[in-house]
């Protein structure tokens, strides 16, 4: 079955994506990626006729996802064999990818060519990853850089897929000098090491431009560190209100512009639940400090039945409640993708929210300001942040509930996630998380008053008035587009040259 592959060679692949996983952990676990792909850059070069690349590339991936992503077996809104099996199909599923990828490049003949390739074709491959219902951009591999801010400035430009080509790159002109120790690949090695400090002064001096503002806006931010498991229990909804309502009359006392709750904060539909939606509106008319407030919404649809949704609901003085609704919903967690095409996807129980997708982003009014806001998994995808900042909005602010994670690293990398977007967009982030991660993302990437996991706290955050956007923010993919191109360029030279 494994041909010319040896039990040292899958030891090698296993190797290799346990530490691209572990880069996937906090500070400077990320410097694992810089040479955690040899071990497969290794065994692609050992391709020969006889060989299964796929098999090669797909256990990379299992170990590489189970490593980096174990947490999503640790969520415990479902049952512990959902939650198992959730892993094991999303591991399962994303490490196709990877074997697909490797599989193509064992087309290629010469090992000239493998090389070059390999960069570019990963960097393509985490872009389509990211494509429709089942798109996972959160595994992209700028996520294990963003503790070294000064290399991951380049976002603006390219997006998080520069760095991962960066990462890909060293990868593989190391590789590269490892085997072939003589005067180019030494040259190579130079010049990549040359890059790397030329990005690194850059990043600096972006980290400097995007620290001066001259005017700000106060926004108070409420995590209220409440166990979500326990949230719906009718028993403790009295007392969770209590304890929510306090808080609030914390952060009014703060004297802020806005203040932010986390995603679905209040256990009840605020829109029926007359008594708490008119106390807050009362206190935003007496004081005439906005809020914001993550909840769960119903809606009868245009055939009379119920929709349910993932909402935030924005209180003004003296206005009618604005309302934005979840548009990219986590699948198979608050619904089931295809389920609007085939119909019995509808009737599949995997303990998902069974959520509507809302139709349009929104953008609210904040003292002369725009500023719209997302809602946990969104911030995971990149158009739909690039589509706000281009609609001229101000500021963005996440609301969030990973409680369900408990202390895993899954909610610190989807924290990390909105720094991305941050620097990607040179927009600043406000972030409310129900057990946390809260804090201010500034458009560098520096994070502002950080809350770490577990912590009950009401603080304030001076958001700075600017204008944001970037190269990226107006252009989107285009370094994906070229790194694509190149992929499929390289790969159709390598088989005229082998007819």
């Amino acid at each position: 079955m494994y041909h010319s592959f040896s039990r040292k060679d899958w030891s090698n692949a296993i190797f290799g994506g346990v530490i691209t996983g572990i880069a996937y952990y906090s500070e400077f676990y990320g410097l694992f990626a810089w040479v955690s792909f040899i071990p497969l850059l290794h065994l692609v070069l050992k391709f020969k006729s006889n060989s299964k690349p796929f098999f090669i590339g797909y256990i990379f991936g299992l170990s590489y996802n189970l490593v980096a992503f174990y947490w999503i077996a640790l969520n415990s809104g479902t049952t512990y064999l959902i939650a198992i099996f959730s892993l094991i199909a999303a591991v399962f599923y994303l490490s196709i990818f990877w074997g697909l990828l490797t599989n193509l490049i064992f087309q290629i003949k010469s090992n000239t060519l493998r090389l070059m390739i390999f960069p570019f074709a990963v960097v393509s491959m985490e872009w389509l990853r990211s494509l429709g219902p089942l798109g996972f951009p959160w595994s992209n591999l700028a996520l294990t850089q963003i503790n070294f801010l000064p290399i991951v400035q380049i976002m603006d430009i390219t997006g998080s897929y520069g760095v991962s080509a960066l990462i890909l790159i060293i990868n593989t002109v190391l590789y590269y000098f490892l085997i072939n120790i003589n005067k180019n690949s030494t040259f190579l090695l130079s010049i990549s090491i040359l890059c790397i400090i030329y990005f690194w002064r850059l990043g600096i001096k972006k980290i400097d431009y995007y620290n001066k503002y001259a005017e700000t806006i106060e926004v108070t931010v409420i995590q209220p560190n409440i166990d979500p498991n326990s949230k719906w229990d009718s028993k403790n909804k009295r007392m969770i209100k209590v304890k929510l309502d306090s808080l609030y009359e914390i952060a009014i006392r703060k004297n802020p512009d806005l203040i932010l709750f986390p995603e679905t904060a209040y256990p009840t539909y605020l829109r029926f639940d007359h008594t708490i939606r008119k106390h807050i509106q009362k206190k935003v008319d007496s004081t005439g400090i906005s809020t914001l407030i993550g909840t769960v919404d119903r809606a009868k649809s245009s055939k009379n039945k119920n929709n349910y949704f993932n909402s935030s609901f924005f209180f003004t003085k003296n206005q009618n409640i604005q309302i934005y609704n979840k548009t990219h919903l986590v699948p198979f967690a608050e619904y089931v993708p295809f389920s609007d095409i085939i119909s019995i996807f509808k009737r599949m129980n995997f303990g998902q929210g069974n959520f509507s997708k809302g139709k349009e982003v929104s953008i609210f009014n904040l003292k002369e300001l725009n500023f719209s806001n997302i809602i946990c998994y969104e911030s995971s995808i990149p158009s739909l942040v690039n589509d706000i900042v281009n609609n001229g909005v101000n500021f963005l602010t996440i609301q969030t509930n990973d409680g369900w994670l408990g202390n895993s690293i899954g909610p610190i990398q989807h924290y990390n996630i909105s720094k991305i977007r941050a620097i990607e967009n040179r927009i600043p982030i406000v972030r409310s998380g129900n057990n946390g991660v809260s804090g201010m993302i500034l458009p560098n990437g520096i994070s502002v008053n950080e809350k770490s996991l577990g912590v009950t706290s009401v603080f304030n955050v001076s958001v700075p008035i600017i204008q944001p956007g970037s190269f990226y923010s107006q252009n989107g993919n285009i370094f994906v587009i070229f790194c694509l191109i190149l992929s499929l360029f390289i790969l159709l030279w390598s088989l005229r040259k082998s007819t």
